[in-house]
């Protein structure tokens, strides 16, 4: 399992840093096998959203914690899990 970074301190993030950030992530998804979605309340933000299209695209089951018609349907167009 591996986990995501989350800026706790709140902390200034350069866009050089935030391109770094979402190339490890990428890369993350990338030696997984399943990318399990923690969506409370159904919220997903831009950057899940990307990621998630990320993942469908290498092939990767994607597993949502609550709302999954929703969450599929707000993450990307339904043609991405075959309906």
């Amino acid at each position: 399992m591996l986990q995501c970074v989350y800026n706790e301190k709140q902390e200034r993030t350069t866009e050089k840093g935030k391109q770094r950030l979402a190339m490890a992530q990428n890369r993350r998804i990338e030696l997984c096998d399943a990318v399990y979605v923690v969506n409370i309340n159904g919220y997903m933000g831009e950057v899940v959203k990307a990621e998630i299209r990320y993942a469908a695209q290498l092939g990767k089951e994607i597993i949502f914690h609550e709302n999954v018609e929703e969450s599929r349907d707000a993450a990307f167009n339904a043609e991405h899990f075959g309906r």
